[in-house]
């Protein structure tokens, strides 16, 4: 599998579809996965658990079961289009969904998969006979589909042991491994009966489920294929390799990457993974991975995608680096590549124009050279010594998001447990090491905006024109993370050590003279179609309430 994974509400558009099949021609991708977790119920629900429906005004459940159905009658007809018009150009469609998942209206037919206290209740066997029907009605009305990708009870499904809180006997005393291997089989048995492949994720938040997923799917049949994150848990670049590749025995090994951005600037500060890329995949191919996965988009942000992005040239040096995972490759042809594919495509990208594209092998070069540095800024702004500081990549709204996400959402140690976290017995000389990464961020990306004004790089006037509009957006957003990070440090080392107060205060008193100036400069760049996007990275509101928890913190 050579897959391109759309992930937002860009499944739906037809324009979109056509963009990306012609994209996938073009750097010889194969795969086509469609990213939506409840996408199925889009598509079918099985008769026999609610009837016919049929037209009856304000009654429950016949009303919501005849709004899914009529959506249905609308979204088979496209889906068959879609599929279709893969397949004229020799691409698979794969839906990739989060199981179990279901209809709120399957509640009200079916009252007993609620406890005593309203929770669902996951060791329910009802589940891997209602998940079988449903993908046995999938293949009878969508026939000609290639198969599915497939995430199991995560915290992030509807249907999940890691985040239930049902007290039932059974869910006491329910065999995790057991249950993973019956929703497996309500999936890929009517799969297999058709002939299609089914592809299991190793999506999983802790290293215990991560653990006790691959076991499982080790005892499953050979030909399920596993769908392995370049790095544990999410899409984080400063997490370790994903320990279990090369781990899976005889196993197909695909490997998952985000290429867009939703942890390193949501596609809008261009963020270049080439080198990050290449090692990871010589990493993994090494060890008998065959194929990758690349999201080129985020169901939170609908606003952007890969094809509208400067990371098209991470996703094009995928496509590369899979080719031939053992020689160096030269990123320049690569950015070049990427670059002409994003003006044959007539890119609409923010802060550049559509005539931006490099014309002499000297613009080519020196592009490249600049784009190469963002991810050491990206990495410096966006995350404190590997941990995570931000959420999905914009500005933190309080001192408790920012605890949670670095220890209980998103933590780094749990999967490399050398890397300690960096606010740990916080003392001033750990203090001043945080905020020193952080000025190094803003001085580098300072440094670059700064080459841009000068107009001492070999590039055209209308080229540095478009990038200097840029990097100035980039300076300030990566300004916001700078003054957070040091006030929110200096707040913790306050809280260990009182002496440090004043200076905290100084810092947030900073951290609120920026406001205004990220009011006034940020609204130049709210710009269509992306300004939603560029409005929730760089969202003053946010900041405003940033500074606020942490008098609330540093108060008491």
């Amino acid at each position: 599998m050579q897959g391109f994974e759309i992930h937002s509400n860009r499944i739906w558009d037809e324009n979109s579809i056509l963009r990306a099949l012609d994209f996938m021609v073009e750097v010889g991708m194969d795969a086509l996965v469609l990213h939506q977790v409840d996408i199925i119920d889009h598509l079918v629900f099985p008769e026999k658990y609610f009837g016919e429906p049929s037209i009856v005004p304000g009654k429950w459940p016949k009303r919501p079961l005849f709004v899914l159905w009529r959506n249905q009658r609308n979204h088979v007809p496209y889906m068959k289009w879609l599929i279709e018009r893969a397949h004229s150009k020799g691409v698979k469609v794969f839906l990739e969904v989060k199981e179990p998942w279901y209809p709120e209206v399957l509640l009200y037919v079916h009252p007993e998969l609620l406890g005593k206290g309203g929770e669902i209740c996951p060791s329910n066997p009802f589940w891997f006979e209602f998940l079988r029907a449903k993908i046995e009605k999938l293949l009878e009305v969508i026939p000609d589909l290639d198969g599915i990708v497939e995430s199991l009870s995560t915290v992030e499904t509807k249907v999940s042991l890691f985040s239930s809180n049902c007290e039932c006997t059974r869910c006491q005393q329910v065999d995790v491994k057991e249950w993973y291997r019956n929703v497996i089989s309500a999936v890929y048995e009517p799969l297999h009966k058709k002939g299609k492949e089914l592809v299991v994720r190793d999506f999983a938040y802790l290293p215990e489920e991560h653990r006790a997923l691959i076991e499982v799917i080790q005892e499953m049949p050979s030909d399920i294929a596993l769908s392995l994150k370049n790095t544990p848990h999410d899409y984080y670049p400063t997490f370790p390799h994903n320990p279990h590749i090369g781990k899976v025995n005889n196993r197909e090994q695909i490997i998952e990457f985000d290429g867009w951005g939703q942890y390193f600037g949501l596609g809008i500060f261009p963020c270049v993974l080439l080198e990050d890329f290449r090692e990871r995949i010589k990493y993994a191919f090494s060890r008998g991975a065959s194929g990758y996965l690349c999201r080129v988009d985020w169901e939170g942000a609908t606003g952007g995608w890969i094809l509208d992005s400067l990371n098209l040239i991470n996703l094009c040096g995928l496509a590369s680096f899979a080719k031939d995972f053992e020689s160096e490759h030269d990123f320049e042809s690569i950015v070049g590549e990427a670059l002409k594919i994003l003006e044959n495509q007539k890119s609409t990208i923010p802060f550049l124009e559509a005539t931006f594209f490099p014309k002499t092998s000297s613009e080519l070069t020196e592009l490249t050279s600049l784009l190469l540095k963002t991810w050491p800024i990206i990495e410096k702004s966006l995350y404190v010594k590997g941990f995570l500081f931000q959420h999905n990549s914009a500005f933190l709204a309080s001192f408790e998001e920012a605890r949670n996400i670095r220890t209980k959402v998103h933590p780094l140690t749990p999967w490399k447990p050398d890397q300690k976290d960096p606010f740990e017995e916080i003392n001033r000389e750990r203090a001043d090491y945080i905020i020193a990464e952080k000025e190094e961020a803003l001085n580098e990306v300072n440094e670059i905006a700064s080459l841009l004004k000068s107009k001492r790089l070999q590039l055209s006037s209308r080229l540095n024109s478009s990038l200097l509009s840029l990097f100035e957006a980039f300076a300030l957003y990566v300004e916001g993370f700078y003054l957070s990070a040091k006030a929110y440090t200096l707040t913790e080392l306050t809280l260990a050590d009182r002496k440090h107060e004043t200076e905290a205060l100084q810092a947030i008193s900073a951290l609120e003279e920026f406001i205004p100036r990220l009011k006034h400069q940020g609204s130049r760049y709210l710009w269509e179609p992306f300004f939603h996007n560029i409005y929730f990275l760089l969202d003053p509101e946010k900041v405003t309430q940033f500074g606020k928890s942490l008098l609330r913190a540093i108060k008491g």
